[in-house]
């Protein structure tokens, strides 16, 4: 969420060892000091195609048509996580976002 309203969502399905699931699209832009100064959602979604446990760190890989997007879920409570989006083309002070569990 950003502002209140809802910009991104994660579904994530346990399937045996491993999680599927998509990413819904959306945008984000950073301010000058690489905090997000804007969120809206986007049309389309990208489905989940590898995801693998890296001690409390859930790394997801999702794609999206020809486009790639690595994400890293740490969970901070039950309720709450922390996700990164890493990989070429992100600005290393992307920041973390906040994100709620709702189901």
């Amino acid at each position: 969420m950003f502002d209140g309203k809802v910009f991104a969502t994660m579904t994530l399905r346990r399937e045996g060892d491993r999680f599927t699931g998509s990413v819904t699209n959306g945008t984000i832009g950073l301010d000058t000091e690489g905090k997000i100064a804007s969120a809206a959602p986007a049309p389309g979604s990208a489905e989940i195609i590898k995801t693998s446990l890296e001690g409390e760190t859930l790394h997801v890989v999702t794609k999206d048509g020809e486009e790639t997007t690595e994400w890293l879920v740490t969970l901070k409570s039950p309720q709450l996580a922390e996700v990164r989006v890493t990989g070429p083309g992100i600005p290393a002070n992307f920041p973390p976002i906040r994100a709620e569990k709702v189901k």
